[in-house]
């Protein structure tokens, strides 16, 4: 079995687990698959709603998908949480100046 479909199995044992669904967010994010990874961070964040990883990719995936207000959003919340990432500042300003 592959790396999703093990990321699949523990989510289907452990659904309480945000660790999970951010990892096989991570996984499709990277393979490009931006709105089942969207999808994966949004399950995680119903878990733990202040989660700055989460937030923030959910934040650069909605950029791809061309949710460019949404991204800001999500973007902005996760530095609300922890406002220590340089990465999450300079996804912001490239997604400003894009609108």
């Amino acid at each position: 079995a592959g790396a999703e479909e093990d990321f699949g199995e523990a989510i289907r044992q452990a659904p309480h687990q945000a660790e999970s669904y951010k990892a096989r967010g991570s996984l499709r994010f990277d393979r490009k698959r931006y709105r089942e990874a969207l999808q994966d961070f949004e399950a995680a964040l119903r878990i733990r709603e202040n989660d700055a990883f989460s937030l923030l990719r959910c934040g650069v995936a909605n950029l791809w998908l061309g949710q460019v207000e949404a991204g800001i959003r999500d973007i902005e919340a996760s530095l609300r949480v922890r406002p220590d990432q340089p990465d999450a500042l300079q996804e912001r300003s490239a997604a400003r100046a894009r609108s």
